[in-house]
């Protein structure tokens, strides 16, 4: 496989480890919404896995959600005219709250 992937990133002309993460993620995005992955069930959901499940949450309830900044937010929602559009973090824990 290693050799499958250093040819995919270097076809689409990734040769560092951080545009190689952001590439692979955004792919990864990708295969889930054309449904060729699956998630796990929600209740074994963290990290990357969870952000995608609680985008897809609001997209069903036909939110106007959108993937936020790199490093700021996981989300942005937007508002009506004139209002500040909504910064979401998505976080998990692993006890009960």
């Amino acid at each position: 496989m290693p050799d499958k992937l250093k040819a995919i990133l270097s076809e689409s002309g990734v040769h560092e480890f951080s545009a190689a993460e952001k590439f692979l993620a955004k792919q990864l995005k990708i295969l889930r919404q054309v449904g060729d992955l699956a998630l796990d069930d929600d209740k074994n959901l963290t990290g990357a896995s969870l952000e995608i499940r609680v985008f897809e949450l609001f997209r069903e309830c036909k939110v106007d959600i959108k993937w936020g900044r790199s490093g700021k937010e996981d989300f942005v929602i937007a508002t009506p005219e004139g209002a500040d559009d909504i910064a979401i973090e998505v976080k998990s824990a692993r006890s009960p709250m």
